[in-house]
C-alpha cells in the first residue's frame, strides 16, 4: 500500500504501521507520549536492553528519553553528518577492496560501521574498524564479559594447571 499509515493484525494485536516520513517526525518528536506502549521483545532483567528508549514502555522511557534529547537536537545532528559520511566512505573503499572475494559478511560490515560512527561521534575516537580488527575485539571481549556476568563462575579443582580467577577483572591466569 501506498497511504501514510496502514494496520495489521499480529496474532490478535493489532499493529500500527507508519510509512509517512513527516509523520514519524511528528510522533516522535511532538506526539511520542501518545505511542509510549510499543511491543518490543527482549529480556526484561537484562540491564543493556532494559534502557534502550525504543524497549521502555509507561512510565519508564519516559526519564530514558528526556536523558537523550539533548544529546541529539538538529544542530549536533548537523556536526555529525561530515563524520558519518567519512566512515561511509571508508566503508564503500573497504567494500570494493574485498568485493573481489565474492563473499562479504553483511554483519560483520554493518558492526565495523556502527561501532566506528558511535566510536566518533560520541567519544571522538578513531576506531577504524575497517582498517584494524583491534577496535572490534575489544568489542567482543566486553560484550563477553557482559554475558559471562550472568553466570556465577567457580573455581574447579579438575582442570589440569592450577589457574587463579579473579571475579572482579574476568582474568584467568595460570599460577
Amino acid at each position: 500500500t501506498k497511504e501514510p499509515f496502514f494496520g495489521i493484525f499480529v496474532f490478535d494485536t493489532p499493529h500500527l504501521i507508519i510509512r509517512s516520513p513527516e509523520l514519524i517526525k511528528t510522533i516522535l518528536v511532538k506526539d511520542f507520549n501518545n505511542f509510549d506502549d510499543r511491543n518490543f521483545a527482549f529480556a526484561a532483567h537484562d540491564p543493556l536492553v532494559s534502557s534502550m528508549l525504543f524497549a521502555n514502555k509507561n512510565p519508564e522511557w519516559k526519564p530514558v528519553r528526556a536523558k537523550m534529547t539533548p544529546v541529539f537536537t538538529s544542530g549536533k545532528l548537523k556536526c555529525m553528518i561530515p563524520l558519518i559520511n567519512e566512515i561511509g566512505e571508508t566503508m564503500n573503499k573497504y567494500i570494493e577492496k574485498n568485493i573481489s572475494n565474492f563473499s562479504l559478511e553483511a554483519k560483520e560490515i554493518c558492526a565495523k560501521y556502527s561501532t566506528d560512527v558511535i566510536a566518533k561521534c560520541a567519544f571522538a575516537i578513531n576506531a577504524n574498524s575497517f582498517k584494524s580488527e583491534r577496535f572490534g575485539m575489544l568489542g567482543t571481549k566486553l560484550g563477553l564479559i557482559h554475558i559471562l556476568s550472568e553466570f556465577e563462575l567457580e573455581k574447579s579443582t579438575d582442570t589440569p594447571v592450577q589457574l587463579t580467577f579473579e571475579p572482579r577483572s574476568f582474568v584467568l591466569a595460570s599460577k
